[in-house]
C-alpha cells in the first residue's frame, strides 16, 4: 500500500486536501467519492515529500459554444443508453468533441 496526497471538494463546495493509504488512485477515487467528495487531484509523494501529480481529474475551464454542449449531451445520453459505464462514455463524448472543434 502506498499514501497518497489528495485535493477533493466536499458537498458544500469546500477545497479539502489530505492523505489516504491506498493499494492504487482507483482505489483513493472510490474513497473520496464515498466520503461524498469529488477528486480534484491524487498525488503519489515522491521521495522527498512532494506530490507527484499524474493527471489532472478536473480539466482547465475553457467556455464552450452551445452546439459543443449540445453535442456532448446527446453522445453522452446516447452512450449511457447503450450500457456503457458513465466515465467512459464522458471520455468518448469529450474526445469526440474536442476532435470536432
Amino acid at each position: 500500500m502506498a499514501f497518497f496526497q489528495y485535493r477533493a471538494a466536499d458537498q458544500a463546495g469546500k477545497v479539502v486536501e489530505g492523505v489516504i493509504e491506498a493499494d492504487a488512485e482507483q482505489s483513493v477515487i472510490l474513497r473520496l467519492r464515498e466520503m461524498g467528495c469529488v477528486p480534484l487531484r491524487i498525488a503519489l509523494p515522491s521521495e522527498r515529500g512532494v506530490g507527484k501529480v499524474r493527471q489532472p481529474l478536473v480539466p482547465a475551464r475553457r467556455k464552450v459554444s452551445q452546439q459543443q454542449l449540445l453535442q456532448f449531451t446527446r453522445e453522452l445520453g446516447t452512450l449511457l443508453g447503450a450500457g456503457f459505464l458513465s466515465t467512459a462514455a464522458c471520455r468518448s463524448s469529450a474526445d469526440s468533441s474536442r476532435a470536432a472543434s
